[in-house]
């Protein structure tokens, strides 16, 4: 049995930050939320599609790592490909190259014990009825980051992604259970400014635990009709924020399915990514053990907004 199965593409990524090219680097919400949730004591499997272009070498990684790789399915096009600039804190993406969409055919029935299934397209590459395939044939909770459903190829050809409304989101979130989203993100998901309402519209949608992410100033959450604040954890340095989003998703969905609690899962997945983002790609992650005290430390400062 899986406890997380994460269904997405990966990204070949070129990474820029404040001019100075670094080497291509492989991405996506499959290398982070797998890996993630395997060094945090989880099994996880990866439904994804690759393009002729993805390496062996990444296989072995995965590999190495305790993943199953029997999921990836190879295409004849391009993998998912994005240029990341950064200039500080702000972050530019541009898509290079898309591949084929996962579809329900992609799909062995050998991941639908899994007890989470973690939605996140990154180019819009995961349809409704794979969605809903999904959700009515899977065991476990359907997990949704949206940001691939509001990302759209700006019109002056540069390749740059901006965020635009989602105008089928209704329909995509009657299969979903959990729904992460960062703040601007759920501002452009909602049309609404004030957070807290924004979760209140997605909880009306149906979804039972909405989690709004703001980078170092925590994140929050709406279930069953509360909406609390979760702070991050204070980093020594931070070194490499891509991926903290698959990470906190990952490590939320293995400690919810575990504890049923959703408290202690909020503070275990900011704990897992205060470890993140310390170092670079998914090496600096601590271990369970470790993880599960610094999120120990991080209940009594939980609040109620």
């Amino acid at each position: 049995m899986y406890d997380v199965v994460v269904v997405a593409h990966f990204s070949l990524d070129i990474i820029i930050k404040n001019g100075v090219r670094e080497p291509l680097r492989l991405g996506g919400p499959p290398l982070y939320g797998s890996v993630a949730a395997k060094r945090l004591g989880g099994q996880s499997g990866i439904i994804s599609k690759i393009g002729e272009d993805f390496r062996d070498e990444h296989f072995l990684f995965l590999s190495r790592n305790g993943i199953d790789v029997s999921g990836i399915k190879r295409s004849k096009g391009p993998t998912t490909r994005f240029m990341l600039k950064y200039e500080g804190e702000e972050r530019n993406e541009f898509l290079i190259a898309k591949c084929e969409p996962i579809v329900i055919q992609d799909i062995s029935a050998q991941f639908l014990n899994s007890q989470a299934f973690i939605i996140s397209p990154i180019v819009d590459e995961i349809p409704l009825e794979t969605l809903k395939y999904i959700a009515e044939n899977g065991k476990g909770l359907v997990y949704l980051d949206p940001s691939g459903y509001i990302r759209s190829i700006a019109a002056n050809g540069s390749g740059k992604i901006i965020l635009t409304e989602w105008e089928d989101m209704a329909d995509y979130l009657q299969y979903v259970n959990v729904l992460k989203a960062s703040v601007t993100e759920m501002k452009v998901l909602t049309n609404c400014k004030d957070i807290k309402g924004a979760a209140k519209k997605i909880e009306d949608l149906g979804v039972e635990i909405t989690i709004i992410t703001e980078g170092s100033k925590g994140s929050y959450i709406q279930y069953e009709g509360n909406f609390v604040h979760i702070p991050s954890v204070i980093c020594h340095q931070v070194v490499d924020v891509t991926g903290a989003g698959d990470v906190y998703i990952s490590a939320f969905a293995l400690e919810y399915a575990r504890k049923m609690d959703v408290i202690s899962s909020g503070a275990f997945a900011t704990a897992a990514v205060s470890s993140k983002i310390e170092g670079s790609g998914i090496s600096s992650l601590k271990t369970r053990a470790e993880i599960s005290e610094l999120s120990n430390a991080l209940l009594e400062q939980i609040s109620k907004v």
